[in-house]
């Protein structure tokens, strides 16, 4: 199981941080709180962890998926299940929690974002705009649903699906044509191949320092390559190199033994927390960041940074606790139940 192989665990933590730092570090620069970017905008390539979540979920979304012989390994029911359970309903308190916030704090919100969200849209603004790395997921879900686990031949439909925004580069065509061969269908189907590879040839191997801190590293260069070459979502060539830079991390991350220990612990909560620090990260850096500009306006930016980051991150993983995990556990046994339920 994909969970199983730590240093994914590794690196889904810190690409959560690493996307927590990029919108802190963005609310504290604007004018409106401190109005000082810091380190010249490195701290923005932040949203770089987003590329490697997007070859990190193709990855996870094989291994679970698949059996050693690329052979489906759950139904096309079950696998929806699983991504409706994991996905939509912490979504859901996401999106009505930031509405509920953005009322308090302007009196006013529009409301057609929101609900779009709520469906995760193809098409359309969506509001938090965070869910729109969601949208994605469901796309790519969608399309490995009806190709992998469907018949063998359909698996070229999921080929051309991940090349369709080299196929159709520079073509302008409707919005949901746009959205399905978006640039980011290329770190998808990076992923996947690492899946397809690790299902052939799991053997991992040792190294003699703690991997978490080479992972470490491997996000800071990925920051300093999105500064270099300015890297972004929409265009096709720069997100061809992110899903270059970032497969190298994520094959070391799968591969590489992590042994236990205090930074092992400290890895897996953040990489089990990372998709509700990344849900509600911008509640806590809103409200955090607007009264630290309140009442210390002229405390240094980089610290409120640290501060922010730190607090937001806890917010996140305290999200985990008493609102994913519960919500997890009843659906699971609510499923279960009604399991038992069906006639023999």
């Amino acid at each position: 199981m994909a969970k199983d192989i730590v240093g994914v665990q590794y690196l889904r933590g810190l690409a959560a941080l690493a996307v927590v730092v990029d919108h802190t570090a963005a609310s504290v620069a604007s004018p409106k709180y401190f109005g000082e970017p810091v380190l010249d905008g490195l701290l923005y390539r932040g949203a770089s962890g987003v590329d490697l979540f997007f070859l990190i979920s193709g990855f996870i979304i094989t291994v679970v998926s698949l059996d050693g012989d690329w052979q489906p390994k759950v139904k096309i029911a079950d696998f929806f299940w699983r991504r409706f359970k994991r996905i939509l309903p912490l979504m859901w308190i996401a999106i009505i929690s930031w509405a509920v916030l953005r009322y308090i704090g302007r009196g006013v919100f529009p409301l057609q974002p929101y609900l779009m969200a709520m469906v995760v849209s193809p098409v359309g603004n969506l509001e938090p705009v965070g869910i729109w790395t969601l949208r994605h997921e469901f796309i790519f879900y969608t399309v490995f649903a009806l190709t992998m686990l469907g018949p063998r031949w359909g698996r070229l439909v999921l080929v051309a699906w991940c090349l369709s925004p080299l196929l159709l580069m520079g073509w302008e065509g409707p919005e949901l044509l746009e959205k399905i061969a978006y640039p980011v269908n290329v770190e998808f189907g990076a992923g996947v191949l690492v899946g397809l590879a690790w299902l052939k040839r799991g053997a991992q191997f040792r190294i003699s320092i703690e991997p978490f801190w080479l992972m470490v590293l491997g996000l800071i260069g990925l920051m300093l390559f999105g500064q270099l070459v300015d890297l972004t979502f929409h265009e096709l060539p720069k997100t061809l190199m992110a899903a270059a830079f970032c497969t190298p991390i994520l094959l070391f991350g799968v591969y590489v033994i992590c042994p236990p220990g205090v930074v092992s612990s400290i890895g897996l909560a953040l990489g089990n927390a990372s998709y509700a620090i990344y849900l509600f990260h911008p509640h806590a850096i809103s409200s955090v960041t607007g009264i630290l500009g309140k009442v210390t306006p002229q405390a240094p930016p980089g610290l409120v940074i640290v501060l922010v980051v730190v607090i937001a991150t806890l917010a996140g993983y305290l999200a985990h606790l008493v609102v994913e995990k519960p919500i997890l556990a009843f659906l699971l046994r609510s499923r279960r139940v009604s399991e038992l339920g069906k006639p023999a």
